[in-house]
């Protein structure tokens, strides 16, 4: 009975005990947001990157050098590798290499990598368009042109400088007089440069002197040459002097990053030791947390040179937010052992710092040592990077030696936390630190036409799913919320719609506002007038435009002459946003997360603009996508070119049974009649691919089946009953529920001012009202262990019953009106608690 009922049972007698004495002496049974206590400091980080990860062999035929630094990176707190060649022979140095490399990656890597091309005193002309474009970066290791005489080096490195792509970053070891050389170069040529690898004096104090000039240089360190010199190993030529590394610690402020490089690697050379591909990798961390246990370095010093100063250097995409990050443990003594095979120069010694949990697409690989990766990774050599400029309300704050680094905000002090210690995997949202964010425009929503979906960073999917399954209960809870009272949404269809126009119109009406639909089988349009007069027109009388027209690029030419907002319903067999968007909630609802998922998109690849707007979606998460149609319906290559360049696979093919045993979310599409000039083309394909019981019963036990409506006889009616997996109706659901951006600002005028409250909005409408209101004001709160924004709509909603939702999400929450502001706000009373003041009558919401 306790099971069905969901009543929490004490089982454990020792628990039970300590229950009853806690109230016999009246203990507070208030619920800690700390799930553990422990001797030591456990610290958050982001997602680091491995940005020099030297493969001795990469571009030898069956080589799995590259699979074990890529699982070496994982185990050691890396999410991302940048692979470069570190070997004499089998460098990538021309197309061919390159699809070796690729080959020995494609299946076997657990991080996302990127690629280099390394240069050569003769390759230049290997440099092909399709080469250049398929990595991340140039090195040029000086090592290759030594034998040059100076003139000739000079020239060489030159031809690389005028002929590599000025968006791609250009990586040296250069050295001496060597490095000055090549800073020359760049100056000249306008461009940026990354030394890597520096372990001198004189090397550090120029790249030093280069930056107070303005030079665009950056260097990184190896983090072997901060802690072991080459008096500690005779024989060594890869380890800097001790006046060396104390120049290095000296000069820490003109270091952007910290590497692994292949400094670790050439002294177990030199020494005679066993080699490993996956050398220094797992001393990374220990060594830096001990120096920052030594008061050496600082937690947020080593997060910017792992991970924030790597990404913008080297141009990486981002990582999905607060799904990825390591947890590491700082003051906790443990004898270092070599796990993934070679030699180490800290075997057997005592470190003040391990990695404690990896965490990658919100999945634990690694956990105190163990790990359980399995080879998932992404070459994401071509992925555009989405780096949005920083919100004020995300600004980082300087964080002191030994505290917590501000990938989460700071932990609140408490009689019951470690002061500096903050753990992961709490579930109680935590009091708000500060008075509310400053009032700010959202940058993607604010006073914006709602075109495509190629205007949406990741950033902003987040900012538009997180308090959706909120939202989902609100609606649940009290059906309409009259806020939307005086304004007016205009519907405007040139195509038949059911689903779409349904959603808009029953969103705008759930929020108390109006909807003015215009057909144009009876309009003006008949005698002739144009989409841009008619736009003119029904924007005098409405505050929104939604239009669907059968023409590709029909809306952003409506947008040209629309005085009001214009949200982009479907436009020809181009784009479909508000769906796309529809539909990733769905994934994300149905299966707990898009990451890590297999995709099908099945049917009219073609013509489906709903197919075109998701793909670009998804493309900012980690999935697998297969698309799956005849030769004459298969996916436009632009589409398909696109999902390559964000680091996708994509697999094409005709038969479904190829990949339906690996797929977790198969999307099936009509194949539109309307699309089709000759009715006998369509009929030899419009029943390529029927979803019946039959291919259920192939399909794994959790697929799930999607469709964006309506359907024909793409998907047999006996499939409805098996409502775990067919989600399609579902899928119309999800459609009602998301949250608004926005936040109306303090009107001078009328002097008026309202609290922030979270509010109900469709999936159509959210971007919708994201052009009706004009400011915005954003509240962090953390749930588990991610940061959350909440957006909230100013409105008086204390006196409202959505108070005590409100308080469900983002409890306890600081007053934005301390000291009893106005009449209905909350006081603070001497004892610090706060006191409620006298209300006022429950008033509409304007």
């Amino acid at each position: 009975m306790a099971v069905d009922f969901a009543v929490p049972l004490i089982t454990n007698v020792k628990c039970a005990k300590l229950l009853i004495e806690a109230l016999v002496r009246n203990y507070s049974l208030d619920i800690s947001n700390i799930d553990a206590k422990t001797s030591h400091s456990s610290y958050t980080l982001p997602g680091l990157i491995n940005s020099l990860a030297f493969v001795p062999n990469i571009a030898a035929p069956g080589s799995t050098d590259a699979s074990d630094v890529t699982q070496a990176s994982i185990a050691a707190g890396f999410s991302t590798a940048q692979l470069i060649s570190g070997g004499a022979l089998d460098r990538i140095v021309d197309s061919q290499t390159l699809a070796t490399a690729k080959s020995n990656l494609s299946t076997s890597s657990h991080c996302n990598y990127t690629l280099s091309f390394t240069a050569s005193a003769s390759n230049t002309p290997a440099l092909r368009d399709d080469v250049v474009q398929a990595v991340k970066s140039l090195f040029i290791p000086f090592s290759d042109v030594t034998n040059l005489s100076n003139a000739h080096k000079v020239a060489a490195v030159a031809s690389y400088f005028a002929s590599w792509p000025s968006d791609k970053p250009i990586i040296t070891d250069a050295k001496g007089t060597d490095l000055a050389s090549i800073l020359l170069l760049a100056s000249l040529h306008n461009r940026s440069v990354h030394v890597v690898n520096v372990s001198s004096k004189d090397d550090i104090l120029l790249i030093k002197l280069s930056k107070e000039k303005k030079l665009q240089v950056t260097c990184d360190v190896s983090v072997y040459s901060l802690f072991f010199t080459a008096e500690e190993y005779p024989g060594s030529t890869c380890l800097p002097t001790a006046a060396d590394q104390a120049a290095l610690w000296s000069n820490l402020e003109v270091i952007d990053v910290f590497a692994v490089g292949q400094t670790p690697y050439q002294l177990a050379a030199e020494l005679g030791k066993d080699t490993h591909a996956n050398a220094g990798i797992e001393e990374t961390l220990p060594l830096l947390l001990t120096a920052v246990h030594e008061g050496r370095l600082s937690l947020e010093g080593i997060a910017r040179r792992l991970h924030d100063n790597p990404a913008k250097i080297f141009d990486l995409p981002e990582q999905p937010h607060g799904q990825t990050y390591v947890e590491v443990v700082v003051g906790r003594k443990v004898h270092f052992s070599v796990k993934g095979g070679g030699w180490s120069p800290l075997a057997g010694k005592t470190v003040s710092g391990s990695v404690h949990r990896v965490v990658v697409n919100n999945t634990t690989v690694v956990l105190d040592g163990g790990w359980t990766s399995i080879p998932t990774g992404q070459d994401i050599s071509t992925a555009v990077h989405h780096h949005h400029a920083t919100r004020q309300t995300e600004a980082r704050s300087p964080v002191p030696e030994n505290a917590q680094p501000s990938f989460f905000p700071p932990a609140p002090k408490s009689d019951v936390q470690a002061p500096s210690a903050q753990l992961v995997g709490r579930q109680t949202p935590l009091p708000i630190q500060g008075p509310f964010a400053p009032i700010t425009p959202h940058p993607a929503f604010h006073r914006k036409h709602i075109l495509s979906v190629k205007q949406f960073g990741p950033e902003d999917l987040y900012d538009l799913f997180n308090l959706a399954h909120e939202m989902r209960l609100q609606v649940e809870r009290n059906g309409t919320i009259d806020l939307l009272k005086g304004r007016v949404l205009c519907t405007l269809f040139y195509e038949s719609s059911t689903r779409t126009s349904s959603s808009f119109e029953a969103a705008m009406k759930r929020c108390g506002g109006e909807v003015l639909q215009i057909n144009p089988d009876r309009s003006s349009v008949q005698k002739g007038e144009t989409l841009a007069d008619t736009i003119r027109t029904v924007g005098c009388y409405a505050d929104a435009i939604v239009l669907r027209h059968p023409a590709v690029g029909s809306v952003q030419s409506a947008a040209k002459y629309s005085p009001v907002p214009v949200i982009n319903a479907g436009d020809g067999i181009g784009e479909h946003p508000t769906q796309a968007l529809l539909d990733v909630y769905t994934i994300r609802s149905e299966l707990g997360t898009v990451n890590g998922k297999t995709i099908t998109l099945l049917g009219d690849l073609k013509n489906g603009r709903t197919v075109h707007s998701l793909v670009v979606l998804l493309s900012f998460y980690s999935v697998r996508l297969n698309f799956v149609a005849p030769p004459s319906l298969k996916m436009p290559e632009s589409v398909v070119h696109a999902a390559k360049r964000a680091g996708i696979p994509v697999h094409q093919c005709e038969s479904l049974d190829e990949v339906l045993g690996e797929t977790d979310v198969l999307y099936v599409t009509r194949v539109q009649q309307e699309r089709f000039e000759n009715k006998q083309e369509w009929e030899a394909v419009k029943d390529a691919y029927v979803i019946n019981h039959a291919v259920m019963a192939r399909a794994k036990e959790d697929m799930i089946v999607m469709h964006p409506l309506p359907r024909v006889n793409e998907i047999d009616p006996e499939v409805d009953f098996d409502s775990r997996r067919a989600v399609y109706f579902r899928q119309m659901r999800y459609g009602l529920f998301a949250r608004i951006k926005k936040i109306m600002q303090k009107d001078d005028e009328v002097g008026k001012v309202a609290q922030a409250t979270p509010v109900l909005i469709s999936k159509s409408l959210e971007l919708f009202m994201a052009t009706l209101v004009d400011e915005m004001s954003k509240v962090t709160v953390e749930r588990g262990c991610k940061r959350v924004e909440v957006w909230h709509l100013k409105a008086a909603i204390e006196r409202t019953e959505m108070l005590d939702f409100l308080k469900e999400i983002v409890d306890p929450i600081q007053d934005p009106y301390p000291n009893g502001a106005d009449e209905g706000a909350a006081g603070v009373g001497p004892d610090g608690k706060k006191k409620r003041g006298p209300r006022k009558k429950k008033e509409p919401v304007d």
